[in-house]
């Protein structure tokens, strides 16, 4: 097939779409037609867009660009023509393990050899036997776990079980945390929920002595009126994570009245953040957890696991939670099997280790460059913000050169900064690749 390097009278009229539209990329989009008249020796190029994805509502914050990705294999992934890209996003902050682990895949397939989905008045074993594995890397003796598919209805089942066992109207959380994309846990109404500021009031607090009444805004907070704190340890979008002090405080306060800490891990579980958990980072202990996305690499699955003290409390109401794939016998073998891979591998403290070396570099780096803002992270969880620039997105711009280059991160259209959220697997050589490639987009950028 003829190769062309798109002009941009071409890429004009190939549209939006045509961000990438260079060599390789022309050739996987489109079909091209070569005739050639034999006397004048003209070359016309006929360039049919093909449509891809034509069923599909594209609904999320981010154009899609990749329409044909066919294979993955750990932070690899690879298009129907065989051009390979480095993930540093991990699908969607999902992918643990990386893609397709070889343990996975043959889990998911013994199990879906014997039993994939349950009923509501029968069980398979491997829950159980997840749920303990589980519950022993919280310390939550006596507790109990749900397993269900997603982060969004995993907390917000976690808000439901808080607001039936608290007699105070108000739950607690912070301004920027996410909370998934339905229910309370999504609109975080006035009735229901306080929303404490921190970036605003605690970036540059000068409170050396920690949180109480003679900070005016830490004061303002009516605990009297809230039975529970709902934490996320770093905000999933913006990756800004909460003062110590300030959590600590809050959670004393909080379980001085008998009120309830839950912590959601959706994003920052399962090794993210350097620990097993976000909140371990806090000295904290948590009566609720909702954990998603490294659960199952990659697999829909999640899990709230429940202290025993919330499940005493739990056991004089009526509270219900129904679900159509609710302890399903696949997702919690899927889970088990993460998390033997996890500790078997010893990937918490290789995430750990990888993640403080890249951003150590990332933060040299950014002393030569002042288009960068900030760097900000914890573990393999980072992000890289960049200036404000009228005339451009630095930060979308720095998307499109790395895509260029054969690596994904995460971008959201309207923001100014890029994520990078890789695998506990990922390639050191493929770090440091990233590296060089920043650099080089930076110099140019600069």
């Amino acid at each position: 097939m003829l190769k062309v390097i798109a002009n941009k009278d071409i890429k004009r009229k190939a549209g939006e779409n045509s961000d990438f539209c260079d060599t390789k990329d022309l050739s996987s989009r489109w079909n091209e037609k070569l005739y050639i008249n034999s006397i004048e020796l003209l070359v016309i190029i006929v360039l049919e867009i093909r449509k891809y994805m034509e069923n599909i509502y594209w609904s999320f914050r981010q154009k899609l660009l990749l329409e044909d990705i066919v294979k993955g294999d750990n932070c690899y992934v690879y298009d129907s023509k065989g051009q390979r890209y480095i993930d540093l996003e991990s699908g969607i902050w999902s992918t643990s393990i990386g893609h397709s682990h070889p343990r996975i895949v043959k889990k998911i397939q013994e199990q879906s050899s014997k039993l994939i989905h349950t009923g509501g008045c029968y069980a398979n074993p491997v829950i159980d036997e997840t749920s303990e594995q589980l519950l022993e890397l919280l310390d939550f003796k006596k507790g109990k776990c749900t397993f269900l598919c997603s982060g969004s209805e995993t907390v917000e089942f976690g808000v439901e079980v808080v607001q039936a066992i608290i007699d105070k109207p108000l739950l607690l959380t912070f301004t920027n945390s996410y909370f998934g994309s339905y229910g309370s846990a999504s609109k975080k109404s006035h009735e229901e929920w306080y929303c404490f500021d921190w970036p605003k009031h605690c970036q540059n607090c000068a409170c050396s002595e920690g949180c109480d009444s003679k900070c005016q805004h830490f004061s303002n907070i009516p605990f009297h009126r809230i039975g529970g704190f709902i934490f996320e340890p770093g905000s999933s979008d913006f990756i800004k994570l909460p003062p110590k002090q300030l959590v600590l405080s809050i959670t004393n306060l909080i379980q001085k009245n008998h009120g309830f800490l839950m912590s959601n891990e959706i994003t920052t579980g399962f090794g993210r953040t350097g620990e097993w958990f976000g909140y371990q980072h806090y000295g904290i202990k948590p009566d609720i957890v909702a954990i998603g996305k490294g659960i199952g690499s990659g697999y829909p699955v999640s899990a709230l696991a429940l202290s025993e003290r919330t499940v005493n409390c739990l056991k004089n109401k009526e509270f219900y939670y129904c679900q159509s794939h609710q302890n399903d016998a696949l997702g919690a073998a899927v889970a088990g099997e993460v998390i033997q891979v996890i500790k078997e591998e010893n990937l918490i403290e290789r995430g750990r280790r990888i993640g403080n070396n890249l951003i150590s570099s990332l933060i040299e780096l950014s002393k030569g460059y002042s288009i960068i803002k900030e760097i900000r992270g914890r573990g393999l969880m980072i992000a890289i913000e960049f200036i404000d620039n009228q005339n451009n997105n630095i930060a979308y711009l720095m998307f499109k050169e790395l895509l260029q280059r054969n690596f994904i991160v995460s971008y959201r259209i309207g923001f100014n900064y890029i994520r990078l959220d890789p695998s506990l697997t990922i390639n050191e050589n493929d770090i440091a690749s990233f590296l060089h490639n920043l650099e080089s987009i930076l110099k140019d950028m600069d």
